[in-house]
């Protein structure tokens, strides 16, 4: 059973995340959403609630359209430096 802290329905959580990311490329895993985090790329989610021992983590609504962005970004290259300037460029 899930008990949520009064978590808005815009915020994503991780499935959502690796739905919009299987669009683009079905190769994106959790753990490469974790990778991305620690890089900078994406935002940090929220512990948001509780199911079970296990708690559900929220991302802000707008790392769906950060997440598409990266995703397109990383067709033209894989440095994370690059990456991250242009995520700053386009106001992310």
């Amino acid at each position: 059973m899930a008990i949520s802290n009064g978590t808005t329905s815009n915020h994503l959580q991780t499935p959502q995340i690796l739905a919009l990311a299987g669009e683009i490329d079905p190769s994106v895993t959790e753990r490469t959403l974790e990778f991305w985090r620690h890089q900078g790329l994406l935002p940090h989610p929220e512990r948001s609630g509780q199911d079970g021992k296990r708690p559900i983590w929220t991302y802000p609504p707008e790392a769906g359209d950060q997440l598409r962005v990266l995703l397109h970004l990383r067709q033209k290259t894989k440095d994370p430096n690059v990456l991250r300037a242009a995520l700053w460029y386009d106001g992310y």
